[in-house]
């Protein structure tokens, strides 16, 4: 026996279209080479970008996003938006500092960056990883309110 068109599709919530996972494996790609794969200054430049512009995707889900999904981005804006103040702070100091000791030009403030290794892109992949893990936290600890409340 067929199914008729109009049935709902089999599976779960995980269907994505083949778009989207070229989209997903596009910017995953030109993340890893921005943090991996380029220079030192490059480096230390998309990581204050993805740092900063991050969290931002967790405050539009937050607003448009609905159940689960919500819950997943409140927890994830947690970390996330800790990390960018923190961040910001960091900047600042950065910055006060790099005028105080000004740099003639921007060959000399790229040589400043030279040494600059993977610690940093590490440490923004574990930032990612630290905001999908609160993001699943908050989801369970929904989930458990709420299966307990039907009991």
């Amino acid at each position: 026996m067929e199914d008729s068109p109009t049935a709902e599709p089999h599976g779960g919530s995980f269907r994505f279209s083949l778009l989207a996972l070229l989209l997903l494996t596009a910017m995953v790609a030109v993340s890893c080479s921005l943090l991996f794969a380029s220079q030192g200054w490059v480096r230390v430049f998309s990581i204050i970008i993805f740092v900063f512009a991050f969290p931002t995707v967790w405050v539009a889900t937050l607003i448009y996003g609905r159940g689960y999904l919500r819950t997943f981005a409140i927890g994830a804006l947690c970390s996330g938006g800790t990390v960018a103040v923190f961040s910001g702070l960091l900047l600042i100091y950065v910055s006060f500092a790099m005028i105080s000791s000004y740099s003639a030009s921007w060959s000399e403030l790229a040589e400043q960056f030279a040494e600059v290794t993977f610690g940093p892109a590490v440490s923004v992949a574990c930032f990612f990883g630290i905001n999908v893990i609160t993001g699943r936290i908050a989801v369970a600890t929904r989930w458990m309110i709420e299966s307990s409340r039907r009991l």
